[in-house]
């Protein structure tokens, strides 16, 4: 029987790093070779040092690690020497590359398991993290193994840059021939406690609530889950592995740690002096492990506070476990297949992700903005810096943090200062710009401290400052600076009355524009005479500058005259504030001051380019269907209208593709973009994209081979965590089985909880771009 690790009392587990050298430069790899030594261990070193941590009363098992093992010439002989010593189980750690034809050099009899890091289902989601083509090599290098026999396993480290991607995995382990999955915790070690901004950790929350449900999937498709306790269950007694079990960490300066935990400082129990086994003097992490304290683990509170939360009387809401202490799950009977599970739902999956690697917000205003010795490149235009004393960088939405990135990586310290908003979730660090998160879609006071601070920058800005504006999805509802006599909570009520009966989002920017001080050309008022320079990321049809964000750095050709026909339109003048109808009456009657129009003098020195979109979404999705081998059909980027209905509309083309191959053959992929609304009617929980995809399974139920997703891009669905969802032919079945129906969540706007029972649901977290919506369709 195959074996690894354990963490028990009778068991001896040694963690050998026989090289700190590594060809990969993993955002959250631990290794530090000023502390842990620098190139390889030698054979004659390896030998001795697996010698004298051998015992023959314990199970021993050794972990050949690194950097990365098979760079090291001799391990298929250290394998050998382990194996000759009495170690029960040997188990190599490997980025994939697997150098120095390993495979062709020990045979499975000799290796338990050769372990891979896989940190994503795809390239866009491994690679940002672990480089450019790990991904291929490290699959390539798991099938190679398998083909030879060898038993494998999978090493996935959670952040929250893949923890959205990990219920993805359990189908590609098992499609490849992976018999265990391990599932680690990203901690502050090494480059991510050097870098704590790339280190992304889940809360307690998240982690409870995605892993153990992943780990059951993964059994049910047969393989062996291990992961982190991280968290004690109430009432349960903590207990370190420095004290209980016997685990040793190895690295080429003869460093030997007893926790892990401890490996980033010169803390360690033991060390090898001229091949023997020390004891070192002085303060060592032994010191730590009998310590007793309420949040568990003395280290984890020392570098991970972040990790716990605390009840109001200062006490810990939980115990953080000792980090070697795993949950197990061995292979279950394999139960019912979820919508997850399926071919589809995966093509599906990669081809959304390729549309939002295509408007990623840092990559679009890299393409967009240059510097090149004193001379700025903005798409076709020319500024010379000289010209100026000052930049200063301002905006608002989803992507606005991504967006600032970008510029104060291009512009560096030539910026002065800057401001932007962006919502809750969605805040980035950024080194010259102060980011303000506030609430969406409803604005908060949050959003109105945020836009003081934006007006408070404009405000000072002269004829010799260069201001860079970005704007996004949402930066409507996070630039909320009411008109004279309206206060926060009449705009937000007006808000919300607009959102519930449907209206389009040109209409409700429209009323936004007439009842704020900065949308509609009111933040390059407050700007001038500064040179104005906004970089927009579209999340309207027809990328109309005007109504993004409410366009508050563009001339708006909207009227009072037409806000109250909007009113009338949709039926809700009840239910407008009165400062607000008085406002568009008095408007309307030429008694205030219209928006800034066309010509007026604050737009001389201002000018607006459009850096993403839905088209760029959607046409990145199509090449990538056609590079799975569908064909690919565009039916628009403009689609609007309630959202029932184009569901149904795209239900219907997807039963013509299966009955007539018309208008595209199979397999078939069709795409579609923009943004459906939903009227509001039921008490229930969902967005526009479950009720999309809620709708079409009703037209699709009982259809093989067929599968329609909708997602918003910015990986929101209306007031709910996910993204969107996905639905088949079973997805009725699987929905009535769980005592779910479609017709009574239809009819009351529950589609977030239909999925969340029928499975479906799509949660990306938040993607930090936003180009509305997209819509695959695949028909095999």
């Amino acid at each position: 029987m195959k074996q690894t690790v354990a963490f028990c009392p009778k068991a001896r587990n040694v963690f050998f790093h026989i090289t700190t050298q590594c060809n990969l430069s993993c955002r959250h790899c631990y290794i530090r070779p000023d502390e842990h030594g620098r190139g390889f261990v030698s054979l004659e070193n390896i030998r001795a040092w697996l010698s004298a941590l051998y015992s023959p009363s314990k199970k021993g098992n050794v972990v050949f690690l690194g950097g990365e093992p098979t760079l090291h010439k001799d391990l298929p002989q250290a394998v050998r020497l382990a194996r000759q010593i009495g170690y029960s189980s040997i188990t190599i750690d490997t980025n994939g590359y697997l150098f120095n034809d390993f495979l062709d050099k020990v045979t499975p009899e000799e290796v338990d398991f050769i372990s891979f890091s896989l940190d994503g289902p795809d390239r866009q989601t491994n690679d940002a993290i672990r480089g450019e083509g790990s991904f291929d090599a490290c699959v390539s290098g798991i099938k190679r193994a398998v083909e030879k026999g060898f038993a494998t396993s999978v090493i996935y480290t959670v952040s929250g840059e893949n923890l959205a991607f990990l219920e993805q995995m359990p189908s590609l382990l098992a499609d490849l021939g992976v018999s265990r999955f391990f599932i680690q915790v990203i901690g502050l070690r090494g480059s991510a406690g050097a870098n704590p901004a790339d280190n992304q950790q889940v809360g307690q929350g998240q982690w409870l609530k995605t892993v153990p449900k992943v780990a059951e999937k993964a059994a049910r498709l047969g393989m062996t889950v291990t992961w982190p306790k991280v968290y004690l269950d109430k009432g349960q007694t903590f207990e370190c592995a420095g004290l209980v079990a016997e685990n040793y960490f190895v690295f080429p300066n003869g460093r030997v740690y007893c926790c892990p935990l401890c490996e980033d400082y010169p803390l360690h129990s033991l060390a090898f002096d001229e091949n023997r086994l020390v004891p070192v003097k002085g303060i060592t992490e032994k010191q730590l492990f009998g310590l007793s304290i309420p949040e568990g683990c003395v280290m984890n509170r020392l570098i991970q506070p972040g990790n716990i939360d605390y009840a109001p009387d200062g006490r810990p809401k939980s115990q953080i476990a000792c980090c070697l202490l795993k949950e197990e799950m061995t292979p279950m009977e394999k139960g019912p297949s979820p919508i997850e599970e399926s071919p589809l739902y995966q093509d599906a999956l990669a081809i959304f992700r390729a549309g939002l690697l295509a408007v990623d917000p840092e990559k679009a205003v890299e393409r967009t903005v240059s510097v090149r010795d004193d001379i700025l490149l903005v798409g076709d235009k020319t500024i010379s810096l000289k010209d100026y004393d000052r930049i200063l960088i301002v905006g608002a939405g989803k992507a606005a943090c991504p967006m600032a990135r970008a510029l104060e990586r291009i512009l560096g310290g030539r910026i002065a200062t800057g401001a932007v908003t962006t919502k809750y979730g969605h805040a980035r660090p950024l080194e010259f710009v102060e980011v303000t998160e506030a609430g969406h879609p409803v604005p908060d006071t949050k959003g109105l401290s945020g836009v003081r601070n934006i007006t408070g920058l404009l405000e000072s800005a002269k004829s010799r400052d260069l201001v860079f504006c970005v704007l996004s999805g949402g930066g409507s509802a996070l630039l909320p600076l009411p008109a004279e006599g309206i206060t926060l909570h009449e705009k937000q009520k007006t808000t919300s009355a607009l959102l519930a009966c449907g209206a389009a989002i040109h209409e409700i920017n429209a009323i936004r524009k007439h009842i704020s001080q900065v949308k509609g050309g009111g933040l390059a008022k407050i700007a001038y005479p500064a040179t104005l320079v906004t970089l927009i990321l579209s999340d309207v049809i027809g990328d109309d500058l005007g109504v993004i964000a409410s366009g508050p750095t563009v001339p708006d050709d909207s009227t009072f005259a037409q806000c109250l026909e909007i009113i009338a339109k949709y039926g809700i003048r009840e239910q407008m504030p009165k400062s607000v109808l008085s406002r568009l009456v008095n408007g309307a009657r030429g008694e205030i001051i219209e928006t800034p129009k066309p010509g007026d003098k604050v737009f001389e020195k201002n000018f607006s380019l459009l850096v993403a979109s839905n088209r760029m979404a959607v046409n990145a999705a199509r090449d990538e269907a056609a590079r799975l081998g569908y064909t690919p059909l565009v039916l628009s980027t403009s689609i609007e209208g309630e959202t029932r209905d184009v569901a149904r509309v795209h239900a219907a083309i997807a039963r013509e593709i299966r009955l007539s191959g018309n208008p595209v053959a199979v397999p078939a992929c069709v795409l579609s973009g923009g943004e459906t609304t939903v009227t509001l009617k039921g008490s229930g929980k969902g967005g526009r994209n479950t009720e999309f995809a809620l709708a079409a399974a009703m037209d699709i139920q009982g259809l093989e081979n067929l599968l329609i997703l909708s997602c918003g891009t910015d990986g929101t669905d209306g007031p709910t965590d996910a993204a969107g969802a996905a639905a088949d032919g079973s997805t009725g079945k699987r929905a009535n089985s769980s005592g779910v129906d479609a017709m009574r969540s239809l009819a009351n706007n529950d589609s977030y909880n239909f999925f969340r029972q029928a499975g479906g649901l799509v949660k990306t977290g938040p993607t930090l771009t936003n180009v509305m919506d997209l819509r695959i369709m695949l028909v095999k």
